[in-house]
């Protein structure tokens, strides 16, 4: 699997390694197609701090450069577990379907995908960061 890292971000030999531990940390370096683009972007929109729109074989990532670089670093690990919940085909591609059961009813939060990013990302965050970089 390729990556892409668009928009200007600080520290971007950082970055690069931690897209690369990411990646490892949910074996999507051993696809030999697909790709993850990830861009950062004031242009968000809203109050989201990121987003994560994707299917089985290709990943879009957006992260709101509008909060700290740690607080991006860590966006990064929330979405990134939504990137593995498209790969993998637990989350369909319209984002509103979790293993099969629809979640437009449900409230931000409450969506089972929701609920597994952030309680992995701070773990994933803390595994897959190259502290030793800064």
């Amino acid at each position: 699997m390729i990556y892409y890292i668009k928009g200007h971000v600080k520290n971007k030999a950082v970055v690069d390694q931690y897209v690369v531990n990411l990646i490892k940390s949910y074996r999507m370096h051993t696809r030999k197609s697909g790709s993850i683009t990830i861009k950062f972007t004031k242009n968000l929109g809203g109050n989201y701090l990121g987003t994560c729109l994707g299917d089985r074989r290709d990943i879009e990532i957006l992260i709101n450069k509008n909060q700290s670089f740690l607080s991006q670093m860590r966006t990064l690990s929330h979405e990134f577990i939504h990137a593995k919940q498209f790969l993998r085909g637990e989350l369909d591609p319209t984002g509103r379907v979790w293993k099969g059961i629809n979640c437009d009813h449900m409230k931000y939060g409450t969506e089972p995908y929701e609920v597994e990013a952030f309680e992995c990302e701070d773990d994933l965050f803390m595994k897959t960061f190259p502290f030793d970089l800064i």
